[in-house]
């Protein structure tokens, strides 16, 4: 059975439901990775570092506090993504 992985990118103002829309989607699904470049939110989750191999084995929910290098090496690991991340 394939997984079909959901990419959510959330952008928008300030009060426009965008904590809420990630609030509801981390609740639907089994599995959440919360890519945040404010280390002073979501702090309930566990930090997870993406320079271990196996980050993409994770179970639940967990952050990853973002900068662009971060970002740079998400985007080159497509592969980890399709199969449920």
């Amino acid at each position: 059975m394939r997984i079909n992985p959901v990419l959510s990118i959330i952008v928008g103002y300030t009060g426009t439901g965008k904590t809420t829309y990630i609030e509801r989607m981390i609740a639907k699904y089994s599995r959440a990775l919360v890519v945040t470049p404010h280390v002073s939110e979501w702090k309930q989750y566990e930090t997870i570092d993406l320079r271990d191999k196996n980050y993409y084995k994770y179970q639940g929910t967990h952050r990853v506090d973002a900068n662009r290098k971060i970002m740079q090496s998400v985007n080159r690991s497509p592969d980890f993504f399709r199969n449920g991340l």
